[in-house]
């Protein structure tokens, strides 16, 4: 599955991105190459990121930028 960007999933709704979070592919990117995992550790939502790493979501995986979700979670995006 592809869409534009995670991010308009805050606009959607919670539940859709809960239920992304919970049933769908933890791998799940946007156009950018931004994951599920990356955009939960922007919001520093420790519960989505654990769910995520419990369901398989890819700590490896990177964005086009080349930023990981680690860098996300710092805050700082820049390679």
């Amino acid at each position: 599955m592809q869409i534009d960007s995670l991010f308009d999933l805050l606009e959607v709704g919670q539940e859709i991105l809960k239920e992304s979070i919970t049933s769908g592919d933890p791998n799940l990117t946007d156009s950018n190459g931004v994951n599920l995992l990356m955009l939960t550790a922007s919001l520093i939502d420790e519960d989505n990121v654990r769910r995520l790493l419990q369901r398989g979501a890819d700590v490896h995986a990177h964005d086009r930028q080349g930023a990981t979700a680690l860098l996300y979670v710092s805050g700082n995006r820049s390679v």
